[in-house]
């Protein structure tokens, strides 16, 4: 912007972290210019410094329609998504399968009646797809009711307003998804339907299909005990995340962004924060942990060689340290306008570079940005405790801190900060009225720092929660199309059930069967649960810096949960058989 200095916008090296716009003419391909751009970069950057620093530095075009959807958090957001909303449809298909199929015995009479009146297989078909085609239809109109009823959680979870999830591609997905369900849904159960012989109209139809349902229930259940071990592991990531010692102290830290602002206007509302009783100690500051940081070159005075690049924390008012909580090491943090504190990283990385033995505090530096001229030396008046840098993604390199005091050119502050000595609603609302009373008609908001930080962690919130509704309703779907399977069962081994207990079966055997047949397909829906959740989860994993060990507690508790539940819904459904009177079962043989 021409606001910014000449030596900001003239220079070829550095500013190379802000972001760029070109706007091309009509039919031109971005791809085109990539030569055409290094080639500039080429004949007006040190290129093959840069190459023997160990930096490539390459500019190119990125069409803004597909920034969003290219950056790779946004990606991996979307896969996750894609992957539960795909293991949800299929877990409901085959429920959905699963529920036709127990029925087969009861409609088996009805068929072979149809059949016996020139019924054939194409007409089996119309009639199965016809009522799968109404409990989609009736499906699609609870899901809008539901959508529609859920808007405000929709739109938090999203970040995205619900009318723009209504595009006509969006739409037309959603019925493609429709006719897949749709044939899914009723080609298996109509050929099942189709093998059904005619005779069945005039004697009882035994087929149970026992070994298609148990397959489909197998299918469900691997899918819920994934999602569970998926959702837990995302768990245990945020979980390290949000409660990861990051060096500094955050608790009770309130926040004033006053970007824009001139330097008198943060003197006015420091100075109105500082007499509240609520404000333990305050400061200014340019950048805040949790936002990153931009970065600058140091090298040695009588040196033109930059040695390395550093995360420049930029300026603080005195007593910044003391409110966020950094502790130093060795000297204190800077004061004055000569003077950058920096971190233990730091240290260790000039020891190896200039061979600082003796320590780092009392000699001089220059740092690109700041150093304008030769006469720009920075003395190191403090070494503190490396703290993290960012959020999600952690900046790893060294860091300096340099004082606001004034006469240090360029110069800027951003956020006011505070530290409370107790944060509640109370005590945030009465910095936020005096920072009103300061600029009454400037809209100044009031945050506390953790909120930001949870801020910066959404999107793996998102996809936790996700898996987290994802893994239950699997889980409801499962338990419905098992207690479905289990009504089916004992109605079909209600005589055999019965000859059991007249022959001396208590009703705890009775209910071990059940639990037996249901227990080896459980196991190995375990294992393939737990083998998919690792390999996702590891590929899952590799979009964080900072990786969490899911370790083998995670798929145990997780298998245990959820075949306590499974096992528990068998037991508690095979109660009405194990308690029934024999002769009521053997009255309808």
């Amino acid at each position: 912007m021409i606001s910014y200095n000449k030596s900001s916008y003239n220079n070829w090296v550095g500013n190379d972290r802000y972001h760029g716009y070109v706007k091309l003419y009509d039919g031109v391909d971005p791809n085109t210019l990539t030569d055409a751009i290094q080639k500039m970069q080429q004949e007006n950057q040190p290129m093959e410094e840069f190459e023997k620093a160990g930096l490539k530095l390459w500019y190119y075009l990125v069409r803004a329609d597909k920034m969003h959807f290219e950056d790779s958090s946004t990606s991996n957001l979307v896969l996750m998504l894609s992957i539960v909303a795909l293991l949800l449809i299929a877990a409901a298909s085959v429920n959905y399968i699963l529920n036709t199929i127990s029925s087969v015995v009861q409609r088996a009479k009805e068929i072979g009646v149809r059949k016996c009146y020139g019924a054939g297989g194409v007409n089996i078909l119309a009639l199965i797809l016809k009522e799968a085609s109404m409990h989609i239809f009736i499906s699609v109109v609870l899901a809008m009711a539901i959508i529609l009823g859920m808007q405000g959680v929709i739109e938090q979870l999203l970040d995205a307003p619900l009318a723009s999830l209504f595009t006509p591609g969006a739409i037309g997905l959603a019925a493609a998804v429709c006719a897949v369900v749709l044939l899914v849904s009723g080609l298996i159960p109509a050929r099942i339907f189709m093998g059904i012989p005619v005779s069945t109209a005039f004697r009882n139809y035994r087929e149970s299909k026992r070994r298609w349902k148990l397959l489909f229930l197998g299918v469900q259940f691997t899918f819920t005990i994934f999602l569970a071990c998926v959702m837990c592991i995302f768990a245990k990531q945020y979980n390290m995340l949000m409660n990861d010692d990051l060096g500094y102290e955050y608790d009770n830290l309130l926040v004033v962004d006053m970007a824009g602002m001139k330097r008198a206007d943060f003197n006015k509302v420091h100075d109105k924060i500082s007499t509240l009783p609520e404000v333990a100690v305050s400061a200014m500051v340019s950048e805040l942990p949790v936002s990153g940081s931009s970065g600058n070159n140091v090298y040695l005075p009588g040196s033109e060689t930059e040695l390395m690049n550093i995360a420049d924390q930029y300026f603080a008012s005195e007593g910044a340290a003391e409110v966020l909580g950094i502790k130093f090491i060795e000297g204190r943090e800077a004061v004055a306008a000569n003077e950058v504190a920096v971190s233990r990283k730091f240290v260790e990385k000039m020891v190896q570079l200039a061979g600082w033995s003796d320590g780092a505090v009392g000699k001089d530096i220059f740092i690109t940005e700041h150093s304008r001229t030769g006469e720009d030396l920075f003395t190191i008046c403090g070494v503190y405790e490396d703290y993290k840098i960012g959020g999600v993604y952690v900046d790893e390199r060294p860091s300096v801190r340099f004082s606001g005091a004034k006469g240090q050119t360029p110069f800027f502050f951003r956020y006011v900060v505070m530290k409370m000595r107790e944060l509640s609603p109370k005590s945030i609302e009465a910095v936020q009225q005096a920072v009103k009373e300061v600029f009454p008609d400037k809209n100044l908001t009031v945050i506390a720092y953790k909120d930001g930080l949870i801020q910066e962690f959404s999107d793996i919130r998102k996809v936790k929660d996700s898996i987290l509704l994802g893994g239950i309703f699997s889980l409801v779907i499962s338990l419905m199309g098992l207690i479905g399977y289990i009504k089916d069962e004992t109605q079909r081994r209600s005589a055999e059930m019965a000859v059991r207990k007249i022959n001396g079966a208590l009703p705890g055997e009775i209910i071990g069967m059940f639990v037996k047949d249901v227990l080896p397909l459980v196991l190995v829906a375990v294992v393939l649960g737990n083998i998919a959740a690792y390999m996702v989860g590891d590929i899952a994993l590799q979009m964080f810096p900072q990786k969490v060990n899911p370790g083998a507690g995670i798929y145990i508790v997780c298998d245990i949960l959820v075949v306590a539940v499974i096992l528990a819904t068998v037991a508690v459904n095979s109660l009405r058989i194990s308690w029934a009177n024999p002769v009521d079962s053997l009255k309808s043989e």
